[in-house]
């Protein structure tokens, strides 16, 4: 598995680990590491949804722009 997620302009990986039997992914192009879980596929993109929000709502709160590569 080897997809990517889109958020309000935000692409976000989609893996799966075999080993932990989880399902991961970080939020790609920002100057920083955001990552994510769930336990299902069906759950990753709401994952995936809450850390971008959430990654906004900490960029707005210490006046960072949410930098793109």
């Amino acid at each position: 598995m080897n997809v990517n997620l889109s958020y309000k302009g935000f692409t976000g990986s989609a893996e799966f680990s075999k080993e932990d039997n989880v399902f991961f992914g970080q939020i790609k192009d920002i100057n920083g590491f955001v990552n994510y879980e769930a336990d299902s596929e069906q759950e990753l993109p709401e994952a995936f949804h809450q850390a971008v929000d959430d990654y906004i709502t900490y960029c707005e709160e210490n006046k960072i722009v949410p930098h793109k590569k």
